[in-house]
């Protein structure tokens, strides 16, 4: 899984596939892509099939499962077994060889509101899925990919005993990402005993208005251009990040991108910037629960029915 630029994975969630663009990325050394079958309308296995041809066995190609395409075309979470043991055995099939990671996307999407316990034995059932889907090679590895791994942490620190660990932690990384979810990540991954990997290194879209008004380059000690020194930021922040998945859909654009891992962090800003993230959220945290407590002063006598996420 490691090319001469093993930092960065291309993502294909927004990437407009081209044979020139993967044929680039091989030539740069870029030769992990990250999908999932939902993407692009459901044709997201299938378009990487065709675009690639033969060179596809020369990717290893991450992918996820999770969501389910229901017979009007809409997309359910569900960590129901049957479904995942099914979306994992088509994975191999339609990728034409076992997926590199399989991720277990989004778990928070069906986790979320449920006891603790219950969504504790919850994750474990889709945990030996998983580890099962290893073990008949229906994929190399597999690991866990969340949005907001704050919900998601919970859960796994609720389980007692060993379990069927993930072996990779994927989560949003960069300037954009919120204080929890970079703090839930780093803890995550330490809990899972698993390797950290980032995304959405640009928060999702690089037209957001935001970008005209951060600088991401004040957090680099070198000269660079604003969206590698953004991507840079993405492998440190949160601490650990060991690859970033990102979009690209020209080659030039992926040229760009790939002096980012090798540029020099300004430590003490990124320590600093960490530091009043954390001090905000903990304020709009203390707010929230004032304003709760007032809209709910006038209750009494509630009762709830066990602990829940």
């Amino acid at each position: 899984m490691h090319g001469g630029h093993a930092s960065l994975v291309l993502g294909l969630h927004r990437t407009r596939l081209a044979p020139d663009l993967l044929r680039a990325a091989l030539a740069y050394g870029v030769t992990t892509v990250d999908t999932a079958p939902h993407y692009h309308g459901g044709t997201a296995h299938q378009q990487l099939a065709d675009t690639a041809g033969d060179l596809l066995h020369r990717f290893a190609v991450c992918t996820k499962i999770g969501y389910h395409t229901t017979a009007s075309g809409s997309n359910v979470h569900s960590l129901a077994p049957q479904r995942l043991r099914t979306a994992a055995s088509t994975a191999a099939r339609s990728l034409r060889q076992p997926p590199a990671v399989l991720w277990l996307h989004n778990p928070e999407r069906s986790l979320t509101g449920s006891p603790v316990q219950a969504a504790v034995e919850r994750l474990l059932e889709a945990a030996a899925v998983l580890t099962k889907a290893v073990e008949r090679g229906w994929c190399r590895s597999w690991g866990i990919a969340t949005w907001n791994p704050d919900e998601v942490l919970p859960v796994v620190a609720a389980i007692r005993g060993d379990w069927p660990r993930p072996g990779l932690v994927m989560a949003r990384s960069g300037l954009l990402a919120p204080a929890p979810v970079l703090t839930a990540a780093e803890r995550l991954a330490a809990q899972c005993r698993a390797r950290l990997w980032g995304m959405s290194p640009f928060g999702g879209d690089t037209q957001d208005p935001v970008w005209r008004e951060v600088d991401p380059r004040k957090f680099l000690i070198e000269d660079s251009t604003r969206w590698q020194a953004a991507l840079r930021l993405a492998l440190a922040v949160p601490s650990g990040v060991e690859r970033v998945a990102v979009g690209a859909s020209t080659s030039s654009h992926l040229a760009e991108l790939l002096a980012a891992p090798a540029l020099a962090v300004h430590s003490q800003r990124i320590s600093s910037y960490r530091m009043l993230l954390e001090r905000r959220s903990a304020a709009e945290t203390s707010t929230a629960a004032r304003s709760a407590g007032a809209r709910s002063g006038s209750l009494s006598g509630s009762t709830s029915s066990g602990a829940r996420l």
